[in-house]
């Protein structure tokens, strides 16, 4: 989930998407966060190792719909998204 994060902010970066300050962290930050908090969580019950290959798919397949949801608001502008 770090590299899909770390990626996702390289792209931001190479395609010149400006964010506000301490954004591009967060981006980073809590992704990896939800991640392992699910993970905690579902590690309390007996699982195989494909269970723990599914959240990961779904939690990379969550992460990056709202991150076309969120380009989509931004270049739409938005007002619900820009505040």
């Amino acid at each position: 989930m770090l590299v899909i994060a770390i990626a996702w902010e390289y792209f931001e970066r190479r395609v010149e998407i400006r964010e506000a300050f301490g954004n591009p962290w967060m981006d980073i930050v809590l992704p990896v966060l939800a991640f392992g908090c699910t993970l905690l969580l579902v590690d309390q019950a007996p699982l195989h190792q494909e269970e723990h290959i599914g959240l990961f798919v779904s939690a990379t397949g969550l992460f990056l719909f709202v991150n076309a949801a969120a380009w989509k608001a931004r270049f739409e502008k938005d007002r619900d998204f820009l505040g």
